[in-house]
């Protein structure tokens, strides 16, 4: 049995980016083992961590060299050319006179017997370690000294410790060292430290002040947060995302709570929040009515000896300067009418060759009026909606925080005109797959607005997205429009690209891919629903069946079509009427292809000699009588019904009968049933279990 060890691999370097930490670890692992079973190596269980200035992995019990003994390989054929067993051969790094020959079941091979010889851990570890340096692949990456290797901040240490000794490894990075030490916390650390295994190497660490474990500091921020505002009789504002970059900008976090100046509290929310989240990276609280609380909660990478008052006092002037900041950009906003702003919108280019926000303004105060109906809500508010909805890209707050935009319009309007306030600040919405909808007509009006001109404009000129790239987001522009309109609004979205296109033509801007805007979108459309359709849990040949119905693209009709498909082909019944319809389709197509099909012309009732064939053409005209528009669900079950007649018909009628005549009306009965079904839509495209 081979002998095990220890192991323990640590990169020691300068503060890396929180948001690389995580995927740096993972990368180095996945190379470090990679290298590990390509030579032949079970490493067992993997331990890691990772903080900002160390990644690191252990292994508890892993091989101390690779087996040795004869491998053995397989070649050409005996028999095959010269040259393929010669090259074969060679490439085994054996001698052609000492191939051997081998029967095996497939036939009679040439066989290298190779004699590998084992190889230390210690050997491998020098090779595969930098390498897995070198192939981690970071968003952004540095050089530095006068080394040629990059990476995401500069290594000081690599530290590998098989089996309680130091393995020096080999690399490219200047002023890197291999350190048989390691570093605690840089203020509370208590000095360098050996280790031996991981479990020594992660208490040490423990007690040198350094979490190595990020979801146990991510925990740690969390419950310490959270016991903060609890003992204040507040609340915290979750912000995973927050937390998530916060885990990676400490080694030991410890919590302090700071309070906000009176005189700032008067700041919409949203400017206070984001003004102390993005610049300070701090967590906001909220009383127990919802309204924002005056207090702070920072999160430092140390303890302090006077129970964080410096700390705290730092923070809070830094910031006041940063909201005393906001207070200025905001006063000077409100100085300022909407229609000052829409002025300003001139200077800003929207695209090249797509004009400026101030003609996007122009035509989205056009559309939202021609929207307005379709929705039925008031056309003279739409058009204020998509006269303002813009303007506050021009304000000194959304210059200073883009992600305010739409939230500032809503501010400014809110004074004289509430409801276009509350349409301006939740036309951005929705700005992913799980973002909330704008809740009123009028956002969803100016949200539709301004995401089909968006997509006009830019399949106008050809910059559709390609492959994974996608610069301009118009793939979250189209889920955006899908979202809005599948649950609440029949409607074709052939009319609204052909109002968007007609907007866009009426303000003298060429788009040179006119002709092909609309089947391009409507195309593109159809692709958004077939990933956000499977994402939601629908199969691939159930969405296809519905999409290429040949109809207007009515999401909403669409959505409620293949809610109720699944259900009903979730049933027994459901799954074998596909099946008998599959048949009479398949008759159909077969006497096509033969050109023994009837020309043309319905089936004629009086020509029926059989039950069977009556009870199906029952059926089929009560079927006829109903009007299941919007229905999908009584549709189905009156499909339903003619399960039974149809089984009964395969079961006991000939369909090509020996007599013309029988044989003609028979087939047009099937044509017959298969135009309804495919009126519905294409159950060719279901597939059958």
């Amino acid at each position: 049995m081979t002998e095990t060890t220890s192991l323990l691999i640590e990169i020691f370097c300068e503060e890396l980016p929180a948001r690389m930490q995580r995927g740096g670890l993972s990368q180095f692992k996945q190379f470090v083992l990679e290298g590990l079973q390509a030579e032949g190596l079970d490493p067992g269980v993997v331990h890691e961590g990772v903080t900002p200035r160390r990644l690191a992995l252990g292994f508890d019990t892993i091989p101390t060299q690779t087996e040795g003994g004869l491998e053995e390989r397989r070649g050409p054929r005996v028999g095959a050319p010269e040259g393929a067993v010669a090259g074969f051969a060679k490439g085994a790094g054996v001698n052609a006179s000492e191939l051997i020959k081998k029967d095996t079941p497939k036939g009679e091979f040439w066989v290298a017997e190779i004699r590998k010889e084992a190889k230390p851990l210690e050997l491998i570890l020098k090779s595969i370690v930098p390498e897995a340096l070198d192939k981690i692949h970071w968003p952004k990456a540095m050089r530095w000294a006068d080394g040629k290797a990059t990476w995401a901040r500069p290594i000081q240490k690599i530290t590998v410790i098989l089996g309680g000794e130091l393995i020096e490894i080999p690399t490219d990075y200047v002023q890197t060292i291999n350190a048989k030490t390691f570093e605690g916390h840089r203020f509370m650390g208590q000095g360098s430290f050996t280790a031996t295994t991981f479990h020594d190497y992660e208490t040490k660490l423990k007690e040198n002040f350094v979490i190595l474990d990020p979801d146990t500091r991510k925990e740690m921020i969390r419950t310490q947060a959270q016991d903060i505002a609890k003992a204040h009789h507040l609340s915290l504002i979750e912000d995973e995302n927050l937390l998530e970059e916060l885990t990676g900008l400490v080694e030991y976090p410890v919590c302090y709570l700071a309070n906000i100046d009176h005189e700032m509290m008067s700041l919409p929310r949203e400017v206070l929040i984001t003004t102390l989240k993005v610049h300070q990276k701090y967590l906001c609280l909220e009383t127990a009515d919802g309204k924002l609380a005056p207090h702070f909660i920072i999160i430092s990478n140390m303890k302090s000896s006077d129970g964080g008052k410096t700390i705290i006092q730092g923070n809070e002037r830094v910031a006041r300067a940063r909201l005393s900041d906001g207070r200025f950009g905001y006063d000077h906003d409100c100085s300022r009418s909407m229609d000052d702003f829409r002025e300003d919108l001139s200077g800003l280019i929207f695209y090249t060759g797509l004009g400026t926000m101030a003609g996007k303004a122009e035509r989205l105060e056009k559309l939202c009026t021609e929207f307005a109906p379709l929705f039925q809500t008031d056309a003279e508010q739409a058009a204020l909606a998509g006269r303002y909805a813009k303007a506050d890209l021009v304000s000194e707050m959304v210059g200073e925080f883009p992600e305010l935009q739409g939230i500032m319009g809503r501010y400014y309007l809110q004074d004289t005109n509430p409801e276009v306030a509350i349409a301006v600040g939740e036309h951005y919405r929705p700005s992913g797959p799980n973002d909330a909808l704008p809740e009123t007509t009028l956002g969803q009006v100016l949200s539709l607005a301004d995401r089909l001109d968006t997509l006009v404009g830019f399949f106008g000129v050809g910059q559709k997205p390609t492959g994974s790239k996608d610069p301009y987001a118009l793939r979250r522009a189209c889920l955006g429009v899908i979202r809005i309109l599948q649950n609440t609004h029949n409607m074709a979205i052939e009319d609204l690209i052909a109002k968007a296109v007609f907007v866009w033509s009426d303000a003298g801007i060429s788009l040179p891919e006119k002709s092909n805007i609309t089947s391009g979108l409507v195309s593109f459309f159809k692709d958004r629903l077939l990933v956000f359709w499977k994402e939601a849990g629908y199969q691939h040949d159930h969405i296809q069946s519905v999409l290429d119905r040949h109809l207007p693209l009515d999401i909403a009709d669409a959505h409620a079509c293949i809610k109720a498909l699944k259900l009903f082909l979730g049933t027994d019944q459901g799954a074998s009427l596909i099946s008998v319809y599959r048949r009479a389709a398949n008759i159909v197509s077969q006497a096509e292809e033969e050109g023994t099909a009837p020309k043309s012309g319905g089936y004629d009732p009086a020509q029926f000699v059989t039950s069977e064939e009556k009870s199906v053409h029952k059926g089929l005209t009560e079927f006829r009588t109903h009007d299941f528009t919007g229905n999908y669900d009584g549709l189905f079950k009156a499909l339903l019904d003619l399960e039974a007649p149809l089984k009964g018909f395969f079961d006991n009628v000939t369909v090509q009968d020996k007599d013309t005549t029988l044989r003609e009306n028979r087939l047009k009965l099937l044509t017959s049933i298969r135009s309804e079904f495919e009126g519905v839509l294409s159950f060719r495209k279901i597939e059958i279990k």
